[in-house]
């Protein structure tokens, strides 16, 4: 199975480490490759991994990533705008047919949503997860 990850920053790289140990086959795209560096030489020597560099916006720089025959496309950089617009581009002109994105902004993740992209809040599950773990103590 091929993943494309947009946003090699600590989320984009943690979901590459994650699922190429389950043996998926991953491009992680970012344009500043030194996002990336926290990735092990040995992820990327064995394949596991393949590293580009450019704008996961850019048609020619997701056509390198192979993303005719990508199964998962995720967009996780730090822009809700990018994240949007890359994966409107993987579902509609690719085809990919598992989006997967990272908004903030609950307008964008709703006007995402409408579009048929699947939609994560990082904000949102941290609180929830907080929340989890403070009500889960139980009464002291």
């Amino acid at each position: 199975m091929s993943v494309i990850i947009v946003g090699g920053g600590r989320t984009g790289t943690g979901l590459a480490r994650l699922l190429s140990n389950q043996g998926k086959q991953v491009a992680l795209v970012d344009v500043d490759p030194a996002n990336m560096e926290s990735l092990s030489s040995g992820r990327i020597e064995s394949g596991g991994v393949t590293i580009v560099e450019g704008d996961g916006t850019d048609p020619r720089v997701l056509e390198s990533t192979g993303i005719r025959e990508a199964e998962i496309f995720i967009a996780v950089t730090g822009s809700d705008t990018v994240n949007g617009l890359a994966a409107q581009r993987a579902l509609y002109e690719y085809e990919v047919q598992t989006t997967i994105l990272s908004a903030r902004d609950d307008g964008l993740k709703r006007l995402y949503q409408s579009l048929g992209l699947s939609t994560v809040n990082p904000t949102q599950l941290t609180v929830d997860s907080i929340v989890s773990g403070v009500s889960n103590r139980g009464e002291g």
